[in-house]
Parts: structure tokens; sequence; C-alpha cells
């Protein structure tokens, strides 16, 4: 029985709710259990494989099993320093969202009831840790089956999650694309016959890296006539534990593209096209653009945009923009504008 109701308060929660489904019908169990079958096959033939598992969890509606959740006792959580911010600070879509008091997010109610947070917070602790216990899994597997030294492991996910940060939950993907806490992705890759045990290096990577690392790996060919990779090769970084050199990474959704150096953040609204339901979240004229110290401001909590002695600091940022914008052109998102209008 799931209820997003808290019945002793009359309190619509954040979409947390305890859930009593048996764990081997989990989609997390399920995913994992074929996986292994997977793996099994591909060991018996003696093939090479290439296997993607994908978990929805840590993801909405929060129903993590009881098994889980009494990991995270709710009086036990800490919630971010920057959880009641001010919304003045927040683009106007997450102050939108902060003054909500009805489901799913709630979170107007929740920035006076923490307790709304802890919950929260709690839960998507315990979707976490099913996520764990089945990669935990996935890794005795290979262990189990002799796969483990010869096969390349990469642990990512596609987004991060605010996790009560600003006062706000999920990645809330069409109000900002600047923010630390949705931005950054847990990377971690494994090979032990050819990579550095427990190394940690904190260079800028980007997700397209991927691509080429593999390519570069497996010692794989390209057509000439192959199109350009945007990533980089991260062999080395991989093998010698050395930087990527990267001088900046950009990230860019609908309506904010970001420029990362090693300190600085320069978050710039951009025109987010003619679809209709992304037009009406253009900033450029009501919002300013957004600058964070990464060192100073690790919170991200105060935009320094329009101080003076940053203005050097804004336009290197703005310059490594448009030199990315030279270098990369808009096809995906024109593909994606393209298919929108079409639907």
């Amino acid at each position: 029985m799931v209820t997003f109701l808290d019945e002793a308060t009359g309190t619509v929660r954040i979409i947390v709710a305890d859930h009593d489904v048996l764990e081997e019908n989990r989609t997390s169990t399920y995913a994992t259990d074929k996986t292994l079958e997977f793996l099994t096959e591909c060991k018996d033939q003696g093939k090479p494989f290439f296997c993607w598992t994908s978990y929805i969890f840590p993801h909405q509606p929060y129903t993590p099993l009881k098994k889980w959740a009494n990991l995270y006792p709710l009086e036990s959580i800490e919630l971010p320093e920057s959880v009641s911010e001010p919304f003045e600070n927040l683009p106007p879509e997450l102050q939108s969202w902060r003054h909500n008091t009805k489901r799913p997010w709630n979170l107007g109610t929740a920035a006076k009831d923490h307790s709304l947070y802890r919950r929260y917070v709690a839960y998507y602790y315990a979707l976490v840790s099913e996520v764990d216990a089945c990669v935990g899994r996935l890794m005795d597997g290979l262990e189990r089956l002799g796969l483990s030294k010869e096969t390349i492991i990469i642990y990512t996910a596609d987004h991060g999650d605010f996790v009560a940060a600003h006062g706000m939950v999920e990645k809330c993907a069409l109000g900002h694309n600047v923010y630390e806490d949705t931005l950054r992705v847990p990377l971690i890759i494994s090979w032990p016959k050819r990579f550095l045990k427990g190394a940690v290096n904190k260079s800028l990577v980007e997700l397209v890296d991927l691509y080429p690392t593999l390519i570069d790996l497996l010692d794989l060919k390209r057509s000439v006539n192959a199109p350009a990779l945007s990533g980089k090769s991260l062999v080395r970084s991989l093998t010698e534990n050395r930087s990527t050199d990267r001088k900046y990474a950009v990230s860019e959704n609908w309506s904010q593209a970001t420029v990362i150096t090693e300190r600085y953040k320069l978050g710039i609204w951009i025109d987010p096209g003619p679809i209709d339901k992304y037009k009406v979240r253009d900033n450029r004229n009501r919002f300013p653009d957004q600058l964070f110290d990464r060192q100073e401001d690790p919170h991200e909590t105060h935009n320094i945009i329009a101080k003076f002695e940053c203005a050097e600091v804004q336009k290197q940022l703005r310059e490594y923009f448009e030199e990315f914008t030279s270098k990369v052109p808009p096809t995906g998102k024109n593909e994606f504008i393209k298919r929108t209008q079409t639907i």
C-alpha cells in the first residue's frame, strides 16, 4: 500500500512512501538478474560483450523497501546548508517550484516543514543503497564468472539531483542548467589489468569523453569519413592519473548554457527556441546570468555576476563559450526542435 498523505497531520508528502512490494519484483532486481543471465551466456559462448544496465532509481516516486529505508532514520538526516536559500536567489522557474503547495513536490509546505525534506532525502538515500546492492551483485557475478579482470566497468549517471539543496528536488531541468547538484555525476571506471587502483582525478571530464575513451582502450578503427568526436580520450588519466588538461567544459539545455572551469562557473541564459513550452522559460530579460566561484562558494548561493572585480573572469568564460559554439554545431539541439515540432 502506497500513500502520499501523512494521515497524522493531513500533509501531502513529496511523493515519498514506504513500499511493500516483493524485492524480486523491483525493477532494480529485474535489471540485475537479466544482466547476470546475459553475462553468463557470454561467458559460456566465449564471446566479447557490451552490456548497458540501467537503473531508474533513485527517482520519483521515492518508494524504497523498508529494509533500505530503515537504514536512514529521519531524525538522523542532515539537510544541505542551502535548503532555506532565499527565493529571490533562484531563477524564476525554481522560485515557482519552491512556492508550489500541491503534488507532486509540495515544496511550499516543505519550506516550512523540513520533516518533508528529511523523509525525501532519507528515501533518496535508501534507493541509492538499493542500487548499490544491485551493482554489488553484478561485481560479484563478474568475479564468479572469471570476467572481472578482463571487463571494463563504467559506473555513471545521466544527471545529478538537488536532494533538497537550494530547497529543490529532482533536477528541475526546465528551469536552469547551472547548479553543481544536477550537472555533476558520479564517474567510476575500472579495468584492473590496466588502470590505477583507487586513483582519484579531479580534472574536468564530460560524458562525451566515454566514447573516444573506449575506442582508444579497445583499439577500434573508425571510418575516415566518420565525424569528429566532441570528447577526448581519458586513457592517460586512467593509466597515469594525469590531468585531462581541459580548460573548460560546457553543459547546455533548452534555456541555459554553462561554462565550467576549475574554479568558476558561468550560466548564460540563451534562446530556448521556437517550441512554446520552452519559449515561456526564456529568462534572458527577466533574470541575470549566474557566475559562481566554485572554490569560495561551493554551495553556489552567491551570484557574483555583477561584481566589478569579476569582470575579467566573466569575459574569459564568455570567450570560452564563443569558442565552443564556433567548434560544436548545434546538430542535436536542432534535431530535437525539429522532431518536437512535428509530433
